[in-house]
């Protein structure tokens, strides 16, 4: 019988006493088919000969590594990741589903795709294993199994990189454009009417302060490097400063049909001088002909496949086509927002009586700007609580003047000859008189 491997708890004198054990009924087994289901089985075990005890045990034979060990590695981690049978994922591939595969995970097998060598040295090895016995092969490790399987998918390569060029290029499109409208937003809104207006109050203060003096007094303009300085000129009276009192001027000069609490500031966010101040144009050209030229590629790739694929031509082919010639219209139509943004920059240097050059950038013109923005939002909203604050106190005032003008002045009423209050007064004043 088949042994049940258990702790004997021994009968020895009262031990059992109060314990389950001391009154657990017997039950009732059939016996037969106890032994039918539970008895050793002995018939079919076979005994292996002298020879065969002698002889040495067969190894486990291990899996070929033909790549790398940091390739190897990095295939290995990408591999148990995915969670899925190669076969789906060749078939995305050649369907082009990324709701079965995800974009990310056909980039990164791109990015992980098997060098010229390396696939020959696999396809080789498994060329040299189909030729031995099937006890003597030798398997191929995961990662090369991985390679193997997947690359006997036509023009893999190619496949691999327009799926992935194809769902990259709407993001890249994307950011370079807001990237544009970003700068031409910003140079637009330093053109505002309100900066010209502020600009127009800065230069009567400055000539006004710098009169008699030759190389400053009468301007008809002045650099932009003044405005970080504005803030740095104080005032006789505490808390006062030079921007402080421009803005002063301006709230008092314009806007006046708005409310004081609802005026908005006279130059734009800092926030967005700041991002604006981060894109380049040489780098948004260098990321437009990136884009141009992989576009250009991808449209060579995807002739390739058309031509060599006999049987998975399709739907790769149609699809590709559609989105190679709104892409081809998209990149032409970007080139030229590019070159509009580039002269609306220029012009912008242009107004502001900077000279434009080659070497002009966003962040060296952007720059001048951070500090003035920031320091006039700031003031900005301390110059409107002041003066809604005068505003009130002057109000009060007022109020009190009135208050003080009412009570001092006597009210005189007109009394009828014959009324009673008339009569009873003459009669009080004739016993007040009498001796």
């Amino acid at each position: 019988m088949k042994p049940l491997y258990w702790t004997r708890v021994k009968k020895i004198g009262n031990v059992l006493e109060n314990t389950l054990w001391y009154s657990v009924p017997a039950a009732e087994v059939d016996h037969k088919e106890l032994v039918h289901l539970f008895c050793k089985n002995t018939a079919n075990k076979k005994k292996s000969t002298l020879s065969e005890s002698l002889s040495p045990k067969k190894v486990k034979v291990k899996p070929a590594k033909l790549l790398s060990t940091k390739r190897s590695q990095a295939l290995g981690i990408f591999i148990s990741s995915l969670h899925m049978d190669v076969e789906d994922i060749k078939q995305a591939v050649l369907d082009l589903e990324t709701n079965v595969v995800d974009v990310e995970s056909i980039s990164a097998i791109y990015d992980l795709r098997p060098q010229a060598n390396e696939l020959e040295l696999i396809k080789s090895f498994a060329k040299k294993q189909s030729k031995v016995d099937d006890n003597d092969k030798q398997p191929l490790d995961k990662p090369e199994q991985f390679l193997l399987k997947l690359w006997e998918v036509d023009h893999c390569t190619d496949r691999l990189f327009c799926i992935t060029f194809m769902h990259q290029f709407h993001c890249n499109l994307g950011h370079l454009q807001s990237s544009i409208a970003l700068i031409d937003e910003v140079c637009k809104s330093l053109q505002q009417k309100s900066i010209q207006q502020l600009f127009g109050i800065i230069l009567t203060i400055g000539n006004y302060l710098n009169a008699g003096n030759r190389s400053r007094g009468e301007a008809a303009g002045f650099g932009l490097d003044v405005l970080s300085k504005l803030k740095d000129v104080k005032g006789n009276t505490d808390n006062l400063n030079l921007l402080a009192y421009v803005l002063r001027v301006y709230i008092k000069t314009f806007d006046l049909n708005i409310e004081i609490a609802l005026r908005k500031s006279p130059v734009p966010s800092t926030l967005e001088i700041v991002r604006a101040s981060q894109i380049d144009y040489e780098d948004i050209d260098k990321a437009f002909q990136k884009l141009r030229k992989e576009l250009k590629d991808c449209g060579h790739r995807v002739d390739v496949v058309k031509s060599n694929s006999t049987i998975h031509a399709e739907p790769f082919g149609t699809i590709m086509h559609q989105f190679l010639t709104k892409a081809t219209s998209d990149v032409e139509e970007l080139e030229e927002q590019i070159s509009n943004s580039r002269r609306g920059f220029n012009d912008t240097l242009a107004y502001f009586g900077v000279k434009s050059t080659k070497s002009s950038n966003t962040k060296e013109f952007f720059d001048q700007w951070i500090r003035f923005c920031g320091d006039v939002n700031d003031l900005w909203h301390m110059q409107l609580k002041e003066i809604l604050k005068a505003q009130k106190e002057q109000a009060k005032q007022k109020v009190e003047e009135i208050r003080s003008k009412t009570s001092s002045v006597v009210v005189r009423t007109r009394r009828r000859p014959r009324s009673l209050k008339t009569r009873l007064s003459a009669h009080i004043a004739a016993d007040t008189i009498e001796p």
